[in-house]
């Protein structure tokens, strides 16, 4: 990918599956992530892996994008 350092990623469906594996990709890269899943799947968790992973902000927003 790119250097994303300074720059910030939001990734639907971030909290498991392929969307997480996007999201970990771009925080690799250096990208801030935000984290945006359906309430009841998204947690603490992946965010702070990341954030400790990558030394990257990491933010976690419940989101339903279906309606």
């Amino acid at each position: 990918m790119t250097d994303g350092k300074g720059r910030g990623a939001v990734v639907t469906g971030a909290a498991r599956r392929i969307g997480r594996q996007i999201a970990a990709g771009l925080a690799a890269d250096g990208f801030g992530v935000v984290i945006a899943d359906l309430a009841e799947v998204v947690g603490d968790e992946p965010a702070e892996a990341l954030a400790t992973a990558h030394g990257v902000t990491v933010v976690v927003q419940p989101v339903d994008v279906t309606a």
